[in-house]
């Protein structure tokens, strides 16, 4: 543990859990103390890493942070494969590319400091769940485009760009990434069906 991790780890005695009780949980959820009780999601995954590593085993924190990324890697793979789609790709230009820029984004040297800094994780999980979002745009608006139902797609960008708030709020980024999306690769693209 490092610099921010004291404040919001070592002496956050609200996510120093000793049970998954309804009680201990909320006490942790908001315990994050520079905003009043927000980002409760990462101090949530804090609570939970405790618990499950008994104590402050810093181990247990950052194995869950490079999960974090892991994950990360995977979805931003499939984000930018659909992302390429979209903008006209051949289907094996936008594996190999997508692969490349995930792989790219996983292995770059300022990744060390958000997955090994373990206070990062309101970072990290933030960014997952942007991802996330920005997938269900590309699902919606793919369906728009074909003239189909994107309810579900839609429900799933305000899902996950909620859940990418309760991490950090550095979320409300979202509408900057999707209007980027749309000014170069969607181009405001509606279906060619008249109803």
């Amino acid at each position: 543990f490092t610099l921010d991790d004291t404040a919001n780890i070592l002496e956050n005695w609200a996510i120093q859990i000793s049970s998954l009780d309804p009680e201990s949980l909320l006490y942790a959820v908001y315990s994050f103390q520079p905003g009043g009780g927000t980002r409760p999601l990462a101090m949530l995954t804090f609570a939970l890493d405790f618990w499950r590593g008994g104590g402050l085993d810093p181990h247990v924190f950052k194995t869950t942070n490079l999960i974090i990324h892991a994950l990360t890697t995977f979805v931003l793979a499939f984000f930018f494969r659909n992302l390429f789609t979209l903008s006209g790709r051949s289907q094996r230009q936008a594996d190999m590319a997508a692969l490349a820029l995930a792989l790219l984004w996983a292995i770059h040297p300022l990744q060390v400091s958000s997955v090994l800094y373990v206070v990062q994780r309101m970072q990290t999980l933030s960014t997952l769940f942007l991802v996330l979002a920005l997938l269900a745009y590309l699902a919606a608006r793919r369906a728009q485009i074909k003239g189909r139902s994107s309810r579900t797609a839609w429900l799933l960008v305000l899902f996950n760009w909620g859940m990418a708030f309760l991490a950090k709020e550095d979320a409300v980024i979202f509408p900057a990434y999707a209007l980027a999306i749309e000014l170069t690769v969607l181009r405001f693209r509606a279906s060619s069906n008249e109803t």
